[in-house]
């Protein structure tokens, strides 16, 4: 059995909504936004994956989502893989035969004033990854 880790950056952040943002940025860290308060979006980020190693076909054991947040919460995270769906690490129940790609999309939604308003809640998504095995 051999173990990979295949990571992307998160300057490769994609916002399903980026009309509920007040900014959307990338910088060296990553990509950094400011969602408007009471909003949430989906944000998608694509995993590099090794479909086959050796004429083996891989299997997803561990997904991970590097963020940093500022108010709000990330309340969802998904595994997909051609449809097939499932904080900063989450082990699989089962590990997940790979057959053509693997992305991760989280969902946010920021925090909301009740008494007075607030600013836009920032979030910054440095990396997503996952471990492979063949």
């Amino acid at each position: 059995m051999t173990i990979s880790a295949m990571w992307m950056h998160g300057t490769a952040l994609a916002v399903e909504s980026p009309e509920r943002l007040a900014s959307n940025g990338r910088f060296g860290w990553g990509g950094d936004l400011q969602v408007q308060p009471g909003q949430s979006t989906w944000m998608h980020i694509q995993v590099p994956t090794p479909v086959l190693v050796g004429g083996v076909q891989a299997r997803l054991l561990r997904a991970s989502f590097l963020f940093e947040t500022f108010g709000g919460r990330f309340d969802e995270l998904h595994v997909f893989d051609a449809g097939v769906d499932s904080a900063n690490g989450f082990d699989l129940a089962t590990p997940h035969t790979v057959f053509f790609g693997i992305g991760l999309s989280a969902h946010f939604t920021a925090s909301i004033g009740i008494d007075s308003p607030i600013p836009p809640t920032r979030v910054i998504v440095s990396a997503a990854g996952g471990d492979f095995e063949t």
